[in-house]
């Protein structure tokens, strides 16, 4: 009996693991609205009181950053990623780009 019933514990804990994914995201999550404020000409600590600090900083390029996020939603099959990347000339933005690569199937 005891047997039975470790083994019914020990098989319903091992399939709750199965029938539950979590969404998972990385990086910086960042809103739509939030980028769409962004202006060429605004100074790095109005970008960082927007955006935040970026993840990615390059010490031999200073002058870009770049925000990274990925996206793992339960019942979708694909994992999304959006690429933000500012370039600066001094502590001026000068360029915005958006990138969305391909999403890649899990």
């Amino acid at each position: 009996m005891i047997k039975r019933l470790c083994l019914l514990v020990l098989l319903t804990f091992s399939l709750s693991g199965c029938l539950y994914k979590m969404d998972i995201h990385q990086g910086n999550v960042l809103d739509q609205e939030q980028v769409d404020k962004l202006r060429t000409g605004m100074n790095k600590n109005q970008v960082i009181a927007l955006l935040g600090s970026p993840q990615l900083t390059d010490p031999f390029h200073s002058q870009r950053w770049d925000y990274y996020s990925m996206s793992n939603v339960k019942n979708q099959r694909r994992k999304t990623e959006k690429l933000l990347t500012l370039k600066f000339e001094g502590t001026r933005l000068t360029e915005i780009i958006q990138a969305e690569p391909e999403s890649a199937p899990e």
